[in-house]
C-alpha cells in the first residue's frame, strides 16, 4: 500500500480496522512502514506542476511526464492529484 492510499481512512475506526489486517496478513519477519508528515509545514502548497514537474525515461515504456496539480484544501482534509 502506498502512502497516497492511506490517505483513504479517515476515522480513527477504519485505520484500527486497516492496521488489524494489516497485522493478521504480515509473515511473521513482515514489516509495516509508513511516514508521517507535519501539517504545521504545509508541504501541499509545493504541490503543483510548477514546482514537481518531472520528464522520465521509463525502461520497456518511454519518456513519461508527471506531476502533482489540483490540490484541493477544505476543513482539514488535503486532497490532490498525482498526473502522469
Amino acid at each position: 500500500m502506498t502512502a497516497n492510499v492511506a490517505q483513504v481512512f479517515l476515522t480513527d475506526k477504519e485505520w484500527s480496522e486497516t492496521l488489524l489486517a494489516i497485522r493478521d496478513t504480515l509473515r511473521p519477519s513482515g514489516r509495516l512502514v509508513f511516514e508521517t508528515r507535519r501539517p504545521e509545514a504545509q508541504a501541499w502548497l509545493e504541490w503543483n506542476k510548477e514546482k514537481t514537474y518531472q520528464r522520465l525515461n521509463v525502461p520497456h515504456c518511454g519518456i513519461v511526464n508527471g506531476w502533482a496539480d489540483g490540490t484541493k484544501v477544505r476543513d482539514s482534509l488535503v486532497s490532490s492529484s498525482f498526473l502522469l
